[in-house]
């Protein structure tokens, strides 16, 4: 079956069918005070009442940091976190900006050279777009297109398919091919080039019946 679009007569339609078959959504619960607490802890619940947790202990008595047991002081513990990263033991490497400087010092002194000349950077976009799509012209026909004296991603229009092509370093390649979208237009009351609408049966199928 062909693809359709949406007017509005059906769009209108299809509202008026889901709005149908939502019309209970403002019997949801919105508030806990609504809902029935079934929770009792026991194997299967899964929600416990507070009852439940106090009688079972199932409540924090200690918490401990690497291992070393927190002092709780009204409910509160406080947690030391170090700030700092010379409060931490480097079993990374981490350098130094002395390290950093000193590792560019000796790099330059060794003749390596960290910086790119204009050649350098030259060479570099020369080479980044030596592949890059290049729109060339056009020609007439296919076989209008230059045999030689190609370079890769010319691009050349061919007027009498609409079809561009590109050069790949050995032949032409093209960039796009032609879509029929005959069967998305019908001639209406007598006007041709109509879009065809999606009907309300077949909403209808969409939504169910």
């Amino acid at each position: 079956m062909a693809d359709k679009y949406l007017n509005y007569t059906g769009l209108q339609y299809y509202h008026n069918r889901i709005k149908n078959e939502f019309a209970d959504v403002d019997d949801i619960p919105t508030k806990l005070s609504e809902l029935t607490n079934d929770g009792d802890g026991t194997t299967g619940s899964k929600y416990a009442t507070e009852t439940y947790v106090d009688a079972n202990g199932g409540k924090i008595d200690k918490i401990k940091v690497n291992n070393v047991e927190q002092t709780i002081t009204d409910k509160t513990v406080n947690i030391s976190v170090p700030e700092d990263i010379s409060d931490l033991n480097d079993d990374v490497g981490i350098q130094t900006a002395n390290d950093v400087a000193s590792a560019i010092s000796t790099a330059l002194a060794n003749g390596n050279d960290p910086y790119q000349t204009e050649s350098d950077v030259d060479d570099k976009i020369s080479t980044a777009i030596s592949s890059v799509y290049r729109y060339k012209g056009s020609v007439a026909t296919y076989n209008d297109l230059p045999a030689s004296g190609n370079t890769t991603g010319d691009v050349w229009d061919v007027q009498d398919t609409g079809m561009n092509y590109a050069w790949n370093g050995t032949g032409w390649d093209p960039l796009g091919a032609s879509v029929d979208t005959s069967t998305l237009w019908s001639s209406v009351s007598g006007q041709a080039n109509s879009l065809i609408a999606i009907t309300t049966a077949e909403i209808d199928t969409i939504v169910g019946a």
